[in-house]
């Protein structure tokens, strides 16, 4: 009975040890495995091509050479998100920025540019923004950018290529509302100053000619629309003076 026991015993001994060198060998093919495709990876994905795609203000060579990306480089081990937030910080007029691979050896690098809508001051700074809220650029000659100004809105801490903040958030949306509804109107490029100091008693000053009170922007698109009605309908085409639509149902103009 003893021999049998220990002849048992040996036999599982050998088994645990098979079971551990398989185990070992295993694990050691799976290294070797991701070795030899990382080598390969690293020695064959490499970037032949940069291509830039989508409509931006700046030249290719400039995007590519903020993105930080070199012919030669790892196309599969590069730091995407790095490279995107360099472009973003050199490159502030580009609204959003893709990187796409497409193997074997092609980096596309797919951008939109921005829109810009308005100026607004900062101390005596003026920074342009975009349809999205984005800052765009640092001036000190508003009149330059060939845009309106908004006045009644604080920012805090403005900074180039990053998303305007305002010491009174609630600001913000009717600010950005009311500067697209302009541009899809086709009216931005005759305004003047738009002022929010009241947000239920937004006006702007239009054509040179006229102030116009919109109330709040709600169903701003409509108040637009019945103001270049009465614009083209109903005042003299040297008349100067108030357009009231804040309320479209009791909308008026008062000459100076």
């Amino acid at each position: 009975m003893a021999k049998k026991r220990n002849a048992g015993q040996k036999r599982r001994r050998r088994r645990r040890r098979s079971g551990h060198v398989r185990t070992v060998l295993a694990l050691f093919c799976t290294v070797v495995t991701i070795a030899a495709m990382l080598c390969a990876a690293t020695v064959f994905f490499r970037v032949g091509e940069i291509r830039v795609v989508g409509i931006s203000p700046y030249p290719d060579e400039q995007i590519i050479s903020a993105a930080g990306i070199e012919t030669g480089s790892s196309l599969i081990f590069f730091e995407k998100n790095r490279a995107i937030r360099q472009l973003f910080a050199e490159c502030p007029y580009l609204e959003t920025v893709r990187i796409r691979r497409s193997y074997p050896d092609t980096l596309e690098i797919i951008v939109t540019q921005s829109t810009p809508v308005a100026v607004l001051q900062s101390g005596d700074a003026y920074y342009v923004m975009s349809t999205t809220g984005k800052i765009l650029q640092k001036t000190r000659q508003p009149e330059k950018a060939g845009l309106c100004l908004v006045t009644g809105v604080q920012l805090e801490s403005p900074t180039v290529g990053k998303t305007a903040k305002f010491s009174s958030e609630e600001t913000k949306k009717p600010l950005i509302l009311a500067l697209n509804t302009f541009l899809e109107n086709d009216i931005l490029e005759e305004i003047g100053t738009v002022c929010l100091e009241e947000l239920y008693d937004i006006t702007f000053t239009y054509t040179d000619r006229f102030t116009v009170k919109i109330g709040t922007t709600d169903d701003l698109d409509r108040k637009i629309r019945y103001m270049q009605t009465l614009i083209t309908e109903k005042i003299s085409s040297t008349a100067r003076g108030t357009i009231d639509v804040s309320d479209v149902r009791t909308a008026r103009f008062i000459p100076d």
